[in-house]
């Protein structure tokens, strides 16, 4: 079996209540056999297996612990490859453009989470990640023909692996959903994923600007903070790899793990959050980025202003630690 192994250098900054990533270098390949490629923590590699599968093989990766052949600090994401083209889902013809209906039907109702205010007003953000229950109600009544043209792909909104979710787990953030999913499921709402302020998406090398990204200004409380409840890194605060839960956790039921702005929750840390900023918009090839960490990250990983590799991906992948939540206008 060849799996694909990052093992970065990372440089990292503090400036200004912001944290910064920087100097990431060494694509390294390494051939692996079984159980070789799962030692570690929580998986080491990120193997792309034949069909979807319940496991921790598709896992963003933190490599920084101490029992990880990595470098102090470096907070990995692992590659999988290519796969293969996706199907096309053929629509009725509809005459409208399903991306701008949903970045408009954002602009109706009022605020159900947070509302974070910006020099020309605010936004409103949901206060915790959508949780199992919450997605399970969009399935019910879930449309996938009302899609934007690049997500034409997307054949199904159903998680890739691990669904139904059990019932324990009801109020756990979804996983295993692509950027269409979460898309879609915004949309559905009323609301749109969180991307530019003031309305669509936002640039992919604006991921640190307070002023544009609606993810990392509600984070880092405008800009300034590194993490959402302050400078200091916090092992305690949020479901990280220090915590070492090595799971998911109810979303918002981890006190300390609140802001930048109050009633906000897990900004850092339970799962990684799509965001609707990508490198184009012409397919499930399209690179796209993902925000605040998840359950197997630590300090690096975990600050608002994270770029470790970019935390960009293919915006058809699924990750057993990658979620979203919602925005408003």
């Amino acid at each position: 079996m060849r799996a694909w192994r990052w093992i970065p250098v990372v440089v990292l900054g503090l400036a200004s209540g912001c944290a910064a990533l920087s100097g990431i270098s060494d694509l390294e390949v390494v051939d692996c056999v079984g159980s070789e490629c799962d030692a570690g923590f929580d998986t080491s590699v990120d193997v792309a297996p034949e069909a979807p599968i319940d496991s921790g093989a598709d896992t963003l990766v933190d490599s920084s612990r101490p029992d990880a052949d990595a470098p102090a600090d470096g907070d990995a994401v692992t590659d999988t490859g290519p796969e293969a083209a996706p199907d096309v889902l053929v629509c009725p013809e509809t005459g409208t453009d399903a991306k701008a209906d949903a970045d408009a039907s954002a602009d109706a109702g009022p605020c159900t989470g947070v509302s974070i205010p910006t020099t020309g007003g605010s936004y409103c953000i949901d206060a915790t990640e959508v949780t199992n229950a919450q997605y399970g109600a969009f399935l019910a009544k879930a449309d996938v023909c009302a899609q934007p043209s690049f997500c034409a792909w997307n054949t199904s909104f159903v998680p890739a692996s691990a669904w139904p979710a059990p019932s324990e787990k009801a109020s756990h953030p979804v996983t295993y959903v692509d950027w269409c999913d979460a898309y879609a499921y915004c949309a559905s709402v009323g609301k749109r994923l969180c991307g530019r302020i003031g309305g669509g998406s936002n640039p992919v090398d604006a991921f640190n600007n307070a002023n544009a990204s609606q993810c990392h200004r509600a984070c880092s409380f405008a800009g300034a903070r590194t993490y959402p409840y302050g400078d200091a890194y916090d092992k305690d605060a949020c479901n990280g790899g220090d915590l070492d839960l090595k799971t998911t956790t109810p979303v918002g039921s981890r006190a300390a793990c609140v802001g930048g702005y109050p009633g906000l929750f897990d900004m850092s840390g339970n799962v990684w959050e799509w965001e609707d900023s990508c490198t184009g918009s012409t397919g499930a090839g399209d690179q796209c980025r993902l925000r605040g960490g998840a359950y197997n990250n630590t300090s690096a990983g975990l600050a608002c202003a994270v770029d470790f590799l970019g935390i960009t991906t293919l915006r058809s992948k699924t990750y057993n630690n990658v979620g979203f939540r919602c925005c408003g206008p």
